[in-house]
């Protein structure tokens, strides 16, 4: 039996098409916009404003903040960049530090989750290190040895996440989620997340059905 060139470049024309297809496909489905992204970031708890321990958090936010972050990760970096600049918008440079606690809310998550998505280091010397945003410190961010934690405010012990210090403020400079997202992805990996467990989190309220992972605002 023999097959026309001309059949067998029409079977492979579609094939090709098909593939082309499937590929595109992929890539809008792990895209996002503001209002998928606000949807997630409405999930998960803000930043708190005392000064908490690891016990302090409830483990649902805990378990929920780390869906969130799983989910951004798989997201197209572009699209999440956009995003990012479209949820914060032209706000002002600086924000009063009367404000900002009402003010910044938005800003306090992204700030959280950008340091849950990306596995940084938590002793780097000074010279080395960059933060985006005039937060607040108490110099809780420097350790023992005068090195930086850029994890800062949160500390990783054995993948144990917790706050090193609870939300004090912001001085000057508006923090710019697109700008530490780039800043991050061209020289950290992110986090592996792919295999946490609910027993890698702090113990607090373990007993209580957490809240389901994040799939708020799927691309359609």
């Amino acid at each position: 039996m023999k097959i026309r060139p001309s059949s067998l470049i029409s079977n492979i024309s579609l094939l090709l098409l098909l593939c082309s297809v499937s590929i595109t496909y992929g890539q809008a489905t792990n895209k996002i916009n503001e209002k998928q992204l606000k949807s997630l970031l409405a999930s998960i708890s803000v930043w708190p404003s005392h000064f908490p321990d690891s016990n302090g958090v409830p483990y649902s936010s805990w378990k929920q903040l780390i869906a969130v972050a799983k989910d951004l990760q798989n997201r197209e970096p572009d699209s999440l960049v956009r995003s990012f600049h479209s949820l914060q918008g032209d706000a002002p440079i600086a924000v009063p530090l009367r404000d900002a606690t009402k003010k910044l809310e938005t800003d306090r998550k992204l700030f959280i989750l950008l340091r849950v998505i990306f596995e940084l280091p938590e002793s780097i010397p000074l010279n080395e290190s960059e933060r985006s945003g005039g937060w607040v410190t108490g110099r809780s961010e420097v350790n023992a040895d005068g090195t930086i934690n850029m994890a800062w405010p949160l500390q990783w012990n054995q993948g144990r996440p917790k706050f090193v210090c609870g939300f004090c403020g912001l001085q000057g400079p508006r923090f710019d989620a697109s700008a530490e997202y780039n800043y991050f992805r061209e020289r950290f990996p992110m986090r592996n997340l792919s295999q946490y467990r609910d027993s890698d989190l702090p113990p607090t309220d373990a007993n209580k059905k957490g809240v389901s992972p994040a799939n708020a605002g799927n691309p359609k």
